[in-house]
């Protein structure tokens, strides 16, 4: 189901996918600093002293300091700011950091269908190389380890699919087929990111000609992109989110009180069932597993589209409020397209609910 499809909860045809199946995503371990601002910071920008406290060993760049930030992994006295907010004395900045796996056990192949490549994303991980910085990302790991993979893929093991996620994501055939098909010598170019706090499918294209084919297919809305989060609130009903987007400022998406007239721009969100009942570690009481669709995406949707309509992602302080050191669950779990289909399961969710 996408956008606009609400009211039907069937399943999606689709056409036979090379592979799908449960994605290993290697876990990440997180880290909290918590920083007092002294006297000689007084009436500094957030991001430059976010770059200045953070340079160890892996280095931290203002550019880098900025996407935490836009991130929601940077409060100043518990709440948001945006990067050009200036300290006084004595405010505390705790930065929540996700640390990802190191290489060369970053790549993990989702999926191969024709000239598409689909990767596991852990969260923590960058999609794209941040300029200034020494932190990993997915785009450093291609250029550093594409020769690896092509030669010897990891590829995801298969797993059943819970019937929950069945009913709503569709129907998820995998062939039986181990055969990988011969992949390109340059590595393929990335389609779409990720906020470093989101794991999931990454799309990569083998050829340019591929690369346009998606984005045509895209901007007519053929392309549909589920996630699963664990979101704030009991949800018992479908609901659609059609609200038009404000990205211009780049920490904070805006949602306005006007509905998008394209429907590729809305969210749908659809509930799978009390998130305790799976169960998923940290998930507290009062929370839900939840799917959600959107075709096109801009910055932030999911996050702020959830939260506008009264459903935050649990550990969202970006978006949502303070949950207790609540972790941040939102995982790109499948992707379809009119030839191909991709999937993998977070780490975080457990195959089969309690009964």
């Amino acid at each position: 189901m996408c956008p606009g499809e609400v009211s039907g909860r069937g399943g999606t045809a689709q056409t036979g996918c090379h592979r799908c199946g449960h994605a290993v995503l290697l876990g990440t371990m997180s880290t909290e600093r918590s920083h007092t601002v002294p006297e000689t910071e007084n009436g500094s920008r957030l991001d430059a002293f976010v770059a200045r406290v953070l340079r160890d060993g892996n280095g931290c760049g203002v550019r880098a300091a900025k996407r935490l930030i836009e991130d929601g992994a940077v409060l100043v006295d518990g709440k948001p700011r945006p990067a050009q907010f200036k300290l006084r004395t004595g405010n505390v900045v705790a930065v929540h950091r996700e640390i990802p796996p190191s290489s060369p056990d970053t790549l993990v192949l989702a999926g191969i269908g024709g000239e598409y490549l689909a990767f596991a994303k852990p969260a923590g991980l960058h999609t794209a190389r941040i300029a200034g910085s020494a932190e990993p990302s997915l785009e450093q790991a291609l250029a550093a380890q594409w020769e690896t993979v092509r030669k010897s893929p990891l590829l995801p093991e298969h797993h059943p699919i819970p019937d929950v996620l069945r009913a709503v994501l569709g129907p998820l055939p995998h062939e039986e087929s181990t055969t990988v098909p011969a992949l390109p010598p340059e590595p393929p170019a990335l389609l779409s990111r990720l906020d470093a706090v989101t794991s999931g499918i990454v799309l990569a294209a083998a050829s340019d000609g591929a690369a346009s084919r998606f984005r045509a297919m895209e901007a007519a809305g053929r392309v549909c992109k589920y996630y699963l989060a664990v979101v704030d609130g009991i949800l018992d009903t479908a609901v659609s989110v059609t609200n038009a987007l404000n990205t211009s400022n780049r920490a904070q998406t805006k949602v306005l009180p006007e509905a998008d007239p394209d429907p590729a721009r809305h969210t749908a969100l659809y509930p799978l069932g009390e998130a305790a009942s799976f169960p998923i570690p940290g998930a507290a009481g009062g929370t839900t597993l939840a799917a959600i669709c959107i075709k096109r995406g801009a910055r932030h949707q999911i996050r702020a589209h959830l939260a506008h309509a009264g459903f935050p992602i649990c550990g969202d302080t970006l978006y949502g409020r303070e949950q207790g050191g609540a972790p941040f669950r939102l995982h790109h779990a499948r992707l379809v397209i009119p030839e191909f289909s991709f999937f993998c399961l977070p780490t975080w969710l457990p195959l089969t609910p309690i009964v």
